[in-house]
């Protein structure tokens, strides 16, 4: 069985990490959560940037509330494998106090809810949210916030070397979160102007079995659903599909085929007895034509060694 991912660090780390356009950002490792398959760790960056790796002497003077950026970040790919073998530890924090360097709320903004949320995780893992409080804009006002979190190492790099040489004001996610509420109700407008078009173009019948198709399809409403949450259907996404074979010589044979058609795939027991579960990563935009087209593919591949095809999943934080 394959044990936890290695992290090169520990709480109470200052590392040094080295940023794309140039230069080196300073940041406090407060939480490491090491797993098995996406790992997560808790990181306070803070400017300037630097030419070389600062000293860890430079660095001890720095709290918290000095921090640009605060992020909960997640070892998902080989990219961010890459990514973090390049963080350079500088050094342990005196007197470590994980007290004093806490997990912050982050913002819940959701385009289709009127209020944003504070949500707070698990110090165990990092990933489960264990309270969400619904806040008015007027509260949270002057007041700064990350709103994205479970970012990949990559991704978590480029963003703070966007942000370093001009962070955030405090009131930048009120930009984002109005932005998110005009993109939801533009939505709410195309899908009202698209049945209206189909209703001039159908009879009455055919407009209820219409509906009654979009509310019912799985992957149709599970579109409808990241649309809402954000997901822009003309970008690429990473998009899994899950393959289960009664036999590990099949399900190895139909790994070996997909890494030919250039999917990233894992085999594993399922939780069924006797089951192989064969996980198949693909880059690819989320439309329901694509979608439709790929698992076609799939479902005919599992077929032909002797297993199924039982849908596909998205993470709408990419």
């Amino acid at each position: 069985m394959r044990g936890k991912q290695v992290l090169p660090f520990h709480e109470g780390d200052w590392v040094a990490i080295p940023l794309p356009k140039g230069g080196y950002a300073a940041a406090l490792i407060a939480r490491v959560r090491p797993k098995r398959r996406y790992s997560r760790f808790l990181a306070y960056c803070f400017t300037p940037r630097y030419p070389t790796p600062p000293t860890l002497s430079a660095l001890l003077s720095l709290r918290p509330q000095d921090a640009f950026y605060i992020q909960i970040v997640e070892l998902k790919r080989p990219e961010d494998q890459d990514a973090l073998n390049q963080f350079q530890v500088l050094g342990r924090c005196p007197r470590w106090n994980p007290k004093e360097w806490s997990i912050p709320p982050f913002l819940d903004l959701i385009g289709s809810e009127p209020h944003p949320y504070l949500k707070y995780y698990s110090e165990k893992d990092l990933e489960t949210v264990v309270a969400r409080e619904a806040q008015p804009v007027e509260a949270l006002r002057g007041r700064w916030f990350t709103w994205e979190t479970g970012l990949g190492v990559a991704y978590f790099v480029s963003e703070v070397d966007r942000l370093i040489d001009a962070p955030p004001v405090d009131e930048e996610w009120l930009a984002e979160w109005h932005e998110r509420r005009e993109e939801h109700w533009q939505f709410v407008q195309w899908v009202r102007e698209r049945i209206a078009q189909e209703r001039q173009q159908a009879q009455e019948q055919v407009q209820v079995q219409a509906v009654d198709e979009l509310l019912q399809d799985p992957t149709r409403g599970a579109l409808l659903r990241a649309y809402a949450a954000g997901v822009d259907p003309a970008v690429p996404y990473w998009v899994e599909h899950f393959l289960y074979f009664p036999r590990r010589r099949w399900a190895q044979q139909a790994a070996r085929q997909l890494r030919q058609l250039g999917y990233e795939v894992e085999v594993s027991e399922s939780a069924t007895e006797g089951s192989w579960l064969v996980l198949a990563r693909c880059q690819m935009l989320p439309t329901e034509e694509d979608i439709d087209a790929v698992a076609e593919q799939l479902r005919e591949l599992a077929e032909a060694f002797g297993g199924e095809y039982d849908g596909w999943g998205m993470d709408v934080r990419q």
